[in-house]
């Protein structure tokens, strides 16, 4: 269905990824949202940019959202601790998640007034040494450049691709244009099971992803049980994808 059909009057909010962590494709969000707007501009817009982050370069104030939220471990930082955008006027409104220390501004026994933002969300002692580790990762990526990381990734993906094509027995999920997706290519094996799959393809050194990548009705709609998902950022080397493609020749000459 598309956003006209789904979308109404009485729809209080969206949530929606900017690129599949399943397919790899990459959503025209910023027209997507503009349809939601068109329909109902009261509509809160929230995007996940965790997979889409790390290669996209993003203007929160250009695409028209509302929220936007990514992972630290998406763009080379620590695991744990994440970033999310918010309009102010909307992040005002809110009331705080969590309570506790540093949170608020003033306590008496009938009233709380809460600190300013975004102090009201951060209760407690904070993630100080995953806040240091994620702004030294956001700023390595600054300095490659997205649009320099943009393109290796689409070139590693476009020779994965190819070499992957080559195996008569394995089904690509989402777009076959590298243009059209990110550093993201889940597959299918016609006759081995992406667990086992995985099993074989660490054992030489090969670390990709089985099941359902927390997407079930996705893979329920595909008809597919599961599958096997190779991720490739700047550190990966052509190289990188033939030990790939070897090891799951050597899982097809074990297993069948």
């Amino acid at each position: 269905k598309t956003a006209e059909q789904i979308i109404t009057k009485n729809t209080k909010l969206v949530a929606l990824f900017y690129a599949s962590n399943v397919l790899g494709s990459v959503n025209p969000i910023k027209d997507i949202i503009k349809t939601i707007k068109s329909i109902n501009p009261n509509t809160i817009v929230v995007v996940d940019a965790a997979q889409a982050v790390s290669s996209i370069p993003i203007q929160v104030d250009d695409l028209g959202c509302d929220f936007l939220a990514f992972s630290g471990h998406k763009v080379l930082g620590p695991t744990g601790i994440g970033v999310l955008w918010g309009k102010k006027a909307l992040l005002e409104q809110m009331y705080p998640f969590q309570y506790g220390g540093e949170m608020i501004s003033e306590v008496t026994v009938q009233n709380t007034k809460f600190a300013p933002l975004p102090h009201k969300f951060e209760a407690g002692t904070p993630h100080i040494a995953g806040a240091i580790g994620l702004s030294a990762a956001l700023q390595y990526i600054q300095k490659l450049g997205l649009t320099a990381i943009k393109k290796h990734v689409q070139k590693i993906t476009e020779y994965a691709l190819v070499r992957i094509h080559e195996n008569p027995m394995i089904t690509v999920l989402g777009p076959e244009d590298p243009k059209k997706r990110i550093g993201i290519v889940s597959f299918v094996h016609k006759k081995i099971h992406p667990h086992d799959l995985s099993q074989i393809l660490a054992k030489h050194g090969v670390c990709i992803r089985a099941g359902h990548h927390c997407a079930m009705p996705l893979h329920k709609s595909m008809g597919v049980i599961a599958s096997a998902r190779a991720s490739f950022y700047i550190y990966t080397t052509e190289k990188d994808i033939d030990a790939f493609i070897d090891a799951i020749a050597d899982a097809e000459n074990i297993l069948l």
